[in-house]
């Protein structure tokens, strides 16, 4: 209770870091000045919040046994809902996440599922004793979602149908579950068999989300690296940089060019891309999230996609793998870093923001390009392999 006192005294930035600096960046639980959960339910009505239940009484469809409430708020009403939680255990424990997984309210370091997701949940949520809940559709795949790469062979669900049996009680209950929705789930029901159903219906992540997934989700790292999906299957060199549309309106684009340049990456000539194009990378990249993340502001959709080769790339060390475990070359995070800086030059603390973001390795950048460019791969990989890239990188 102290520790909730203390947050409660401190500015909203330090209230986050002292959280973070004590590991409490996941669980929250009710603030003991709204009481109950009934309460709780009352003051999201009350302040007019956008938020829906996705898991514990009584939200609708409950897989899996437990009673620990899960919302899922709007990014916009976030701010006014973080008086009514607290990440120190003061009160009922309770999870709560925003569609672009904004700080505190994030699954690890990454949204619970795609914005595109969260989005269809809260727009479909309806009002039911009290509570905002998923409709019953809307949550039987949101659950499904959760057992296939949240929870993988945690679940108990079998990998592929070779496992079979186990027909276990979740199995069953998925399989109850859609029966009464009229829904004909893939028999037998294996972490395969739903994935495949999963992208039938558009619940399936984007591969740059698996990728992330699969750091600590082996049944999906093992998926991907079959699929030569997963990092090492390119040798390191190419990257691919989505600058940010407020940075081009701020007039930073020739700023962040040179520095690119300046750390290491050659600059690779591709065609402009129309503004079609753009909102299609927009919806397909990081999920379609591209919000403001830790940052005071938002950098916006991106504005210019920039392809650089690095002909001699940094190996990371242990420290920066364990916290980017997708990285293959150290130079993309020098690089960002340096942007960063140039950008944030002179700009108050409240008017910062991500000006750029970037594949994480090989792999990620040449499905970019095949998304992207699929015209010029053949030519880009010419570009960036043997004596003749080095050679050009040396001289330019």
């Amino acid at each position: 209770m102290l520790a909730h006192k203390l947050d409660r005294a401190l500015p909203g930035r330090h209230r986050g870091r002292l959280a973070r600096m004590m590991g409490r960046t996941s669980q929250r639980y009710i603030s003991p000045e709204i009481g109950s959960r009934a309460a709780l339910l009352r003051e999201l009505e009350t302040r007019a919040l956008r938020y829906v239940a996705i898991g514990g009484t009584p939200a609708t469809s409950a897989i899996e046994g437990g009673d620990q409430l899960a919302l899922l708020i709007d990014d916009d009403d976030v701010n006014a809902a973080r008086r009514l939680v607290t990440p120190w255990p003061a009160g009922e424990p309770i999870e709560v996440y925003s569609p672009s997984g904004l700080p505190g309210f994030s699954f690890g370091d990454m949204p619970l599922m795609p914005p595109k997701f969260a989005g269809r949940l809260l727009a479909n949520a309806r009002l039911v004793d009290g509570i905002r809940t998923a409709a019953p559709a809307d949550q039987l795949f949101a659950n499904m979602f959760r057992q296939v790469y949240l929870r993988g062979m945690q679940s108990g669900i079998p990998a592929q149908e070779s496992d079979y049996p186990p027909n276990g009680p979740l199995v069953a209950a998925l399989l109850a579950e859609a029966g009464k929705l009229g829904i004909e789930l893939p028999v037998p029901v294996t972490l395969e068999s739903l994935d495949a159903f999963l992208a039938l219906h558009d619940w399936r992540p984007p591969l740059d989300m698996l990728e992330r997934i699969g750091c600590w989700n082996p049944w999906v790292a093992d998926k991907l690296r079959r699929e030569g999906e997963w990092l090492g299957s390119e040798p390191p060199g190419l990257t691919v940089f989505y600058l940010r549309q407020r940075a081009i309106d701020e007039g930073k684009t020739e700023a962040v060019l040179a520095t690119l340049q300046q750390n290491g990456f050659r600059l690779l000539p591709v065609p402009a891309l129309t503004a079609p194009q753009l909102q299609e990378i927009t919806a397909e990249v990081r999920g379609g999230n591209w919000g403001r993340g830790p940052f005071p502001l938002s950098g916006g959709g991106p504005g210019l996609v920039v392809l650089g080769h690095d002909p001699t790339p940094i190996p990371p060390d242990a420290a920066t793998l364990k916290q980017f475990p997708l990285l293959d070359n150290f130079r993309i995070q020098l690089a960002k870093q340096a942007v960063r800086d140039i950008v944030h030059a002179g700009l108050p603390r409240a008017r910062r923001y991500n000006a750029l973001h970037s594949t994480d390795n090989a792999v990620q950048a040449w499905r970019a390009v095949r998304s992207h460019y699929p015209e010029q791969e053949q030519a880009l990989r010419v570009a960036t392999t043997g004596p003749s890239a080095a050679l050009s990188a040396s001289g330019s």
